[in-house]
């Protein structure tokens, strides 16, 4: 995954079936979410199935899930089924030795 957002991959699902306009839709998908406030830190395919979207992947939070679902119904205008595990990060400190002592790492 990139700094600059999260990874986008095309999902084999939407590939094999359905409208062109459909992967162009979830391609477009994709990159709205992939820069979307929020979500820069989560991974999430977009495939059709049954004429509606399918979001699998992970995310951080509960907020950041009901923010792609959202962003997806709104974008696309159809239902969303969303499959993404909700994998919190943790963020621990950074420590640096300096003259024998360990402490916090502020940079």
């Amino acid at each position: 995954m990139s700094e600059a957002g999260m990874m986008i991959v095309a999902h084999a699902r939407s590939q094999m079936r359905g409208h062109p306009q459909d992967h162009s839709v979830c391609a477009a998908l994709q990159s709205i979410l992939a820069y979307a406030q929020g979500l820069e830190k989560s991974s999430i395919t977009c495939a059709f199935e049954d004429g509606r979207i399918v979001l699998t992947g992970e995310v951080d939070s509960t907020d950041t899930l009901e923010t792609a679902i959202a962003i997806a119904e709104v974008f696309t205008g159809r239902s969303v089924l969303a499959d993404l595990a909700v994998q919190p990060r943790i963020h621990l400190p950074r420590y640096v030795a300096v003259n024998d002592a360990v402490i916090p790492d502020h940079s």
